[in-house]
């Protein structure tokens, strides 16, 4: 008990880390760091050595895995050694990283200053900081790097004074331990501690420059020296992987959160702010802080006596601290609003833009440590400068800053430090069972699990990472937010999965693409919470696969089929859900489709006979659809990575390579329209990563063509717009050209891209032509929440006219302005004001007297590099469709219109598949069907609207017995 009195400080400090932590949510998981640790921490312990991972998509460059060898990994494989229940284990995770926060303050704060208790109000200040509420649902390993913070600071005020090797290399053990995870994270700390070196040197008459320089030189020798095992796994991955950089968080998307006060407050991290249809994605975490009055005020009071403290502290180790605060600040907040508030911020988002080394540190909140470090030390220094000379006030204002301290991070009082949307319970048996079937099956093949989902979310919890594969033994693929394995790969199963969320998935496609897959199961996941990202709904898709297509076995099933409906919070009673007929049987939990003939992973194929595609996944996916895929016939290679072609290849040309953006922000909604060879944006879409399956392949191109009403060309044109769409999804329903097609159903709309960007739109032609009226027609269809009231319009670069937009571009025909007659090449139209709430908005038509035709130019190279006479030969055209039940977004093509130039003539053979139009009349749609003819009477049933995607739901319905 003598040992708990003598060390009473600690001892505070290991009861406010462990106990609140294990009183939380006691049996329920917190969706954090890999899910994997917690299904089997020595399976992934043994794999994360490895560089190369080829159970897991179709073969993927490991991200950041070898991180988990120490000291995640250990940890979580200790806690299941000793047979504690996983939530217990991770608990005591996030308390030891508290402690080690907090001994490291207090042990710092003792070198620095006679033994005082406010070095405990120092150690609760930092280790109780909100800044762990940002980082503690699914990334708290990036938290190592701040709890050690303290400790780097130690280590280098020691190597500085002792010189030596022994301190420099304690630093360099330290940061191997918490730096493995995360590079940026690390970076961040190592440049506040390194900063101890030249503070020393000139607040301290022993130090000299000569010693600090030397201290410095040997820490960062040994540090660099002891982490290239896992920089050199970074660097194979950033060589050898997908541009996972370019595929994650944009600059600003990072730098919109990170102002002064939320820094001050040890906030600012953007995955704290972010939200969804459901709310905040740390709901019951974060919102107390941006809601809740007095904890605002708490907080901002916290960081108000840390900056009084450092204005007014007189202390030797003062000017460190000032400069660690100062120096986090800048960096944390100096990016903030990049486009247009600060210098440094322009500076540095030229520097991410050019430089990958630059670009992985912009998530610059992380040096938030810096700041909470220095206020805290200051704190402390004030509160023991106070002791001597005004003992009574500087306990009553000690134990005042204590309990503001442990207020400020009320989630862990409140229960509330597990989020409430991020956290599961234990996983079903149902699952157990099923896994146990998979296990049982070929190793040879790997397990294919549909449909994708951005998280792993579950009707019973949220893991983050899907389960399965911490639950077999074979290899796994799946499509996930973020793509794996090589650019060919994810371009196919992105286009796959895509049929699926997007609602033009064709069930015949299935077996061919599991073949190509090396699939030997298809999982049927039917109990996710798809509404939290809208992904595919389960009982529409079980209505599909339930009937498997020729190539599918039968399906098992595993649990009960019980209905999964969507929270109240976000009911998805929609067109899709008032669409699934009332009979129809819901899905069991999970389903298996046993792929007939399978194809193993590792396969040889003669090099003759091959199918050989100019195309991408997409086209692939439609080919299978076709039933022109047999991939047991021989090898199916890229136009773009064959090396040669045989007289017996078959030749396949596709439309689907297109030159078009890629946004991977969710499951579907991921590609833009079809650009021009020339095409520019106005304003630079940093979102927008091209995953190709093969670099520089000749792609499908638009080209714009003029003429006039009376149907004579008048050359081509270039249209610029600052985007199109919204910030999250592309919408190429939406692109710059429909304003100008003659088509009022199709429209040219954008959201506000921020405070910066005016949304604007070029039309650029190669041929002048006269005008002189413009009709302005807003979207005629689909939500029309957001209207444009003011529009500045400028001809060839002159002065801008301002033009007020009024009822009449409401409707068909638009409104009219009149012009004096004149010939124009060059038109803008920039938004001035609008109507409305935030929204999308923009133009059905801007007629100038000409319209604009777009045409899809295919590239027939592939048959230009052989006697394409001598090979059997398809041309398959794609029409880029969405599903009619979801009205919000039209089809991007109405129509197709494709030119391709083929070397010889040769006699075709025409096939189509035909669908009936959602946008077609009910009366029409009876005729075509046949059934317009009741007892014998001639009947035309119309009705003003019906319910989209389903046409059944025609009038006729009404009054057909």
């Amino acid at each position: 008990m003598s040992f708990f009195i003598r060390r009473w400080k600690e001892t505070v400090i290991f009861l406010t880390a462990y106990i609140p932590i294990l009183l939380i949510r006691p049996g329920s998981l917190n969706a954090d760091i890999k899910q994997y640790l917690h299904l089997d921490a020595g399976a992934l312990l043994s794999s994360a050595p490895q560089l190369w991972n080829p159970d897991f998509g179709l073969g993927t460059v490991t991200h950041q895995n070898i991180g988990y060898l120490f000291p995640s990994g250990p940890f979580f494989w200790l806690g299941q050694s000793f047979g504690l229940e996983d939530w217990i284990t991770q608990r005591l995770w996030y308390g030891s990283i508290l402690v080690i926060a907090g001994l490291g303050v207090l042990s710092l704060l003792r070198r620095l200053a006679p033994e005082h208790p406010s070095h405990l109000t120092g150690a609760l200040f930092y280790m109780l900081s909100p800044f762990v509420l940002g980082h503690i649902t699914g990334q708290s390993a990036l938290l190592l790097p701040f709890a050690i913070f303290p400790w780097l600071v130690l280590s280098m005020a020691a190597a500085v004074t002792k010189q030596g090797w022994r301190w420099p290399a304690v630093f360099a053990l330290l940061v191997t331990v918490a730096g493995s995870i995360n590079g940026s994270s690390i970076f961040f700390v190592i440049i506040g501690a390194v900063l101890w070196a030249p503070s020393a040197a000139v607040s301290e008459e022993k130090i000299s420059w000569k010693n600090a320089t030397k201290a410095v030189a040997r820490t960062g020798l040994l540090t660099v020296l002891t982490q290239l095992w896992w920089m050199a796994a970074l660097a194979v991955g950033g060589w050898h992987g997908l541009p996972i950089l370019s595929l994650t968080e944009t600059l600003g998307s990072t730098n919109n959160t990170t102002s002064s006060f939320e820094i001050l407050r040890s906030l600012g991290y953007w995955f704290f702010y972010g939200r969804d249809t459901g709310g905040l994605w740390l709901s019951g975490l974060a919102d107390p802080y941006m809601e809740k009055l007095w904890l605002l005020l708490v907080s901002f009071g916290v960081a108000g006596v840390g900056l009084i403290a450092m204005a007014f502290v007189r202390w030797r180790h003062r000017m460190y601290f000032v400069v660690i605060t100062t120096v986090g600040l800048v960096i944390s907040i100096g990016s903030f609003h990049y486009a247009g508030r600060s210098l440094y911020g322009f500076l540095f988002k030229k520097a991410a833009d050019s430089s990958d080394l630059i670009f992985s540190l912009r998530n610059t909140q992380r040096a938030a440590p810096l700041v909470v470090l220095g206020l805290a030390a200051l704190t402390a220094a004030t509160v023991q400068s106070l002791w001597a000379n005004k003992r009574n006030f500087a306990l009553t204002a000690n134990a005042l800053i204590v309990i503001m301290i442990v207020v400020n991070l009320y989630p862990l009082w409140s229960g509330s430090l597990i989020a409430e949307r991020f956290h599961r319970e234990e996983i079903p048996d149902y699952w157990d069972e099923a896994t146990e079937v998979l296990d049982e099956q070929s190793e040879e093949t790997r397990v294919m699990e549909i449909p994708g989902i951005d998280f792993a979310s579950y009707r019973w919890g949220h893991t983050l990472d899907p389960i399965t594969p911490g639950l077999i033994e074979r290899p796994y693929l799946a499509r996930e937010l973020l793509p794996h394995g090589d650019q060919s790969g994810a371009n196919l199963l992105v286009a796959f999965d895509r049929s699926l969320q997007e609602g033009w998935f064709e069930p015949e496609a299935l077996p061919e693409i599991a073949r190509i897959f090396g699939a030997g199961d298809v999982v049927l996941r039917s109990d996710l919470e798809y509404e939290r990202y809208r992904t595919a709904r389960p009982q529409p898709l079980w209505n599909i696969l339930k009937n498997p297509p020729e190539g599918l076995s039968e399906p098992q099933k595993f649990g009960e089929p019980i209905p999964n409906v969507a929270s109240e919070a976000r009911s998805m009673n929609d067109e899709i859900e008032l669409g699934i007929p009332t009979n129809s049987e819901h899905p069991p939990p999970v389903a298996i489709f046993s792929v007939e003939s399978p194809l193993d992973m590792l396969r040889a194929r003669p090099s003759d006979s091959s199918l050989i595609i100019s195309g991408d996944g997409e086209g692939i996916v439609s080919l299978a659809a076709a039933g022109l895929l047999n991939v047991q016939e021989g090898l199916i290679q890229y136009a773009g990575s064959a090396d040669t072609i045989n007289s017996t290849d078959r030749l396949v040309i596709t439309d689907t390579n297109r030159e078009r953006a890629e946004r991977w922000y969710g499951m579907h909604a991921n590609v833009g329209h079809t650009e021009t060879e020339s095409h520019q944006y106005l304003y630079p879409d940093a979102s927008d990563t091209r995953i190709r399956p093969v670099q520089d392949a000749p792609s499908t191109v638009a080209e714009y063509r003029v003429e006039n009403n009376a149907g004579e060309e008048l050359g081509t044109a270039q249209i610029y717009a600052t985007g199109y769409g919204n910030r999250i999804f592309l919408n190429p329903e939406f692109r710059p050209v429909n304003a100008f097609d003659g088509d009022p159903l199709t429209s040219w709309r954008i959201d506000e891209y921020g405070e910066f960007v005016t949304p604007r739109l070029e039309l650029l032609l190669d041929t002048p032509v006269p005008i002189n009226q413009i009709a302005f027609t807003q979207p005629l269809v689909g939500p029309q929440n957001r209207r444009v009231r003011t529009l500045a319009v400028s001809f060839d670069h002159e002065p801008e006219t301002l033009i007020t937009l009024g009822e009449e571009s409401y409707v068909e025909g638009g409104q009219t302005i009149y012009l004096e007659e004149r010939e124009f090449q060059h038109a803008s139209f920039y938004f001035i004001d609008g109507l409305g709430p935030p929204d999308l908005a923009g133009f059905a038509e801007i007629d100038l007297g000409i319209k604009i035709r777009e045409v899809l130019k295919v590239p027939t190279q592939l048959l230009s590099q052989t006697n394409d006479l001598d090979h059997d030969i398809a041309v398959l055209l794609t029409r880029h469709r969405t599903n009619p039940a979801e009205p919000v977004r039209p089809d991007p093509e109405r129509k197709i219109v494709r030119e391709l130039d083929l070397p010889s003539e040769r006699n075709w053979f025409l096939e189509a598949t035909i669908r009936l139009s959602d946008w077609a009349p009910d009366e029409l749609l009876d005729e075509i069907l046949g059934i317009s003819n009741f007892n014998g009477q001639q009947v035309i049933a119309q009705s003003s609207e019906r319910l989209s995607g389903d046409l059944r739901s025609r009038a006729s319905a009404a009054i057909d017995g």
